[in-house]
């Protein structure tokens, strides 16, 4: 077992919960097809299949725990629909299978089903989510456990979900990024402890260096400056009152959404083959890097002229005077996306809703 993380217990005045619903983990999904068990008074169990109690009415539906049980048993009812006095359906079982998996407050499912009489009693066997004793962490060096611990906003003593882990994820990894750590990684682990239905839940930690962007450069641009360039990104260099603006820090992913912007802004002036072999970040020193951007502007494109295919409802002069693409004009990629919708937008509002338009350049 892994060496326990120091652990930081938050109390409810100090943490509020942050819940992000409908986030269904991976790892439970196999479980969610329905698993059935069925007892039989005096018949073989092999007797029975699922089949036997299909449309049978439900004479009462009961809730088993196995273990702890660390939720109401109202709160997982309202996850279920089936319901004493319906007919059985194997169908709306997997379907509460599936809506208590995904409430966050379970980690087992199983329905049990036996006859009562000419009705069918349905049990439900419920293991429930362990209660959080405290988060703890490894790996964190620039930051203390008490100040990582407030910044998941998480709340100690209930039940904690799937979507409540991930965004207390996303809050970590925003909180390191505020600072300069852009490639900083966080994963988790669930820690049981010696008493039963707690558990610790632990955040494993990889910084990553520090990165704070000094300047920020391109290269092979001939027809824009560098400042024309930088407009179309969201990094920006850092400035003088960057602990205000946050200017020089940035989010590793970022840096490959602005580039697409800067290729798409030179896409839009004509340059329809532009390309980049990626951003690449320069070391300075002391945790500072220049963000290089090598471009290869290629030919600029002017059009020499817009026609159609084949038509057979509309004819091509009916769309023209609508078109933005224009003969003589630069070649953008904007106003082509712009026609093509326009062209949809013509035939969508004349019944014809499955048009397609597939430019041919």
């Amino acid at each position: 077992m892994p060496a326990r993380a120091g652990l930081i217990h938050a109390t409810p005045s100090s943490m509020s919960s942050n819940k992000s619903p409908g986030i269904l983990r991976a790892v439970r999904s196999a479980r969610l097809l329905l698993s059935l068990a069925f007892a039989a008074m005096a018949l073989a169990p092999s007797a029975l299949k699922a089949q036997d109690f299909e449309g049978k009415t439900i004479s009462e539906v009961v809730i088993r725990f196995n273990g702890p049980s660390n939720v109401e048993e109202a709160k997982l009812r309202n996850y279920m629909s089936t319901a004493a006095g319906q007919p059985y359906r194997t169908e709306k079982l997997d379907s509460d299978i599936k809506s208590l998996f995904e409430s966050g407050l379970v980690d087992d499912v199983r329905w049990l089903a036996e006859p009562a009489g000419n009705n069918v009693k349905l049990i439900a066997e419920v293991t429930t989510r362990s209660r959080l004793n405290g988060v703890g962490f490894v790996g964190n060096t620039v930051f203390k456990d008490e100040k990582l611990a407030k910044e998941t906003k998480l709340k100690a003593g209930g039940t904690i979900s799937d979507s409540e882990i991930v965004a207390a994820q996303r809050n970590l990894e925003k909180y390191y990024q505020g600072y300069g750590y852009p490639d900083v990684t966080i994963t988790h682990r669930m820690q049981p402890t010696a008493q039963a239905g707690l558990a610790d839940l632990i955040f494993v930690i990889e910084e990553g260096a520090k990165n704070e962007v000094r300047k920020i450069k391109f290269e092979g641009n001939n027809s824009f400056t560098d400042l024309e360039l930088r407009k179309n990104m969201k990094v920006r260099e850092k400035g003088l009152f960057s602990w205000i603006t946050k200017s020089g820090r940035f989010e590793s992913g970022q840096l490959e959404e602005d580039l697409a912007s800067v290729l798409e802004f030179y896409r839009d002036k004509g340059y329809l083959r532009v390309n980049s072999p990626g951003v690449r970040r320069d070391p300075v020193g002391d945790g500072r890097v220049d963000i290089v951007i090598p471009i290869n502007e290629g030919d600029k494109y002017t059009v020499a002229g817009v026609g159609f295919g084949k038509m057979t409802v509309f004819k091509p002069e009916e769309l023209y005077p609508a078109l933005t693409l224009a003969t003589g004009s630069p070649y953008s990629s904007k106003k082509m996306r712009a026609d093509i919708t326009m062209i949809r937008s013509y035939y969508g509002s004349r019944g014809y809703a499955d048009a397609t338009v597939t430019p041919d350049i």
